[in-house]
């Protein structure tokens, strides 16, 4: 698997996103001018509110079979959080919700040396009857496994990966808002409501400042894809599905809510 690799005096990357995960506060270190306005965008909303998981990451029950930061460790740490979101649609009561899963994997050998970790999905509380999709926030790229599949994960040197897994439903799985760290947080979506290869998102808040990439996972092409009704231009390729949309470019953006939908074939089982 590829993973982000930076500089072993540049941790900045590793820590906003393990901060972020944690559901604490994160402090900005950097001098009054020269601070990375980029990275900061990917952790909050505009008005500065940190953009959080539902529960605060905790280690797989793995990391507590061995001690990674002896000499003699050839094992990796790996800490997990999740966002579940209404799955609700009006006058349904009966939809489960969407649970949305964030994984951190990263080596923290005392004198950096390459060490593994072997993970199945299942370990965390992921669908154990279910197929993901993982989205690699890195490369970008994604990948369709089942909740049993064990995951190898190589690191070398101060290498770390960052997956967002979200669950196969109705050939549609949705990565939430990907310019942000914790994509999916509750914070930003109220509802993902997905059948028969419809996908209707609600989205709880946007940005003026910046465009949003809305990314999904798609069996089928897609018939249409809408916000709040209106025809948007979206990007796909091998299944990814990106969804681009600058709202200073709606002419119907609400007060309250915003509906983004997609809509593929009819898939037939």
């Amino acid at each position: 698997m590829k993973s982000h690799t930076h500089p072993l005096s540049a941790y900045s990357k590793f820590e906003m996103i393990w901060l972020g995960l944690s559901c604490g506060p994160i402090g900005i270190g950097d001098r009054i001018g020269k601070e990375n306005v980029e990275l900061i965008a990917r952790c909050v909303k505009d008005d500065g509110e940190i953009i959080k998981p539902d529960v605060p990451s905790a280690p797989v029950d793995s990391c507590y079979l061995s001690n990674p930061h002896t000499i003699q460790s050839d094992r990796g740490v790996a800490v997990f959080s999740h966002s579940e979101l209404s799955g609700k649609e009006s006058g349904n009561e009966n939809r489960e919700n969407y649970k949305v899963f964030y994984l951190l994997v990263f080596n923290v050998h005392p004198f950096a040396r390459k060490v593994k970790f072997y993970l199945a999905y299942s370990e965390f509380g992921a669908d154990r009857n279910k197929n993901f999709c993982v989205y690699n926030f890195f490369t970008k790229e994604i990948r369709r496994v089942s909740a049993l599949y064990v995951n190898e994960y190589t690191l070398k040197r101060r290498v770390f990966h960052y997956e967002i897994i979200a669950p196969l439903i109705d050939g549609i799985a949705f990565f939430g808002d990907v310019t942000k760290h914790v994509s999916c947080s509750s914070q930003i979506i109220s509802r993902v409501h997905m059948e028969n290869g419809t996908c209707e998102v609600e989205l709880r808040y946007i940005s003026r400042r910046a465009a949003s990439t809305y990314t999904f996972w798609v069996e089928k092409a897609p018939v249409s894809v809408l916000c709040n009704g209106e025809q948007v231009e979206f990007g796909l390729k091998y299944g990814k599905l990106e969804v681009n949309v600058d709202w200073n470019r709606i002419s119907h953006v609400r007060s309250d809510r915003q509906v983004l939908t997609v809509k593929s074939e009819t898939r037939r089982n």
